[in-house]
């Protein structure tokens, strides 16, 4: 993934598949596009450790099966996430992890 921000975001705005909501209002966009933009935000930005609550909220499996890829991707780049979630793909792409009952 490219390091300057801006092709950065364009990039994720991309593979999230935002780029055609552009010209849209907050309230005009899913529940789903909402969260999407919400995560492109965060991984846009340069970090060593994330902490991500549910991202998968309000997603289909197969927009899931897309952050679990980012997430992997950013992860092989030498950012750290902690991920509360209950999505099984994206607990799969996790090093390690803690269950709690």
């Amino acid at each position: 993934m490219p390091r300057n921000p801006p092709e950065r975001a364009e990039q994720v705005i991309e593979r999230l598949g935002l780029s055609s909501l552009g010209e849209r209002f907050p309230h005009q966009v899913s529940s789903g596009q909402s969260q999407l933009f919400s995560l492109a935000l965060t991984l846009v930005r340069p970090a060593d450790v994330v902490l991500l609550d549910e991202p998968e909220r309000h997603l289909d499996s197969r927009r899931v099966d897309l952050v679990a890829t980012l997430l992997t991707e950013r992860a092989k780049e030498g950012t750290a996430f902690l991920v509360a979630t209950h999505e099984a793909a994206l607990v799969d792409v996790c090093d390690g992890r803690v269950e709690l009952g």
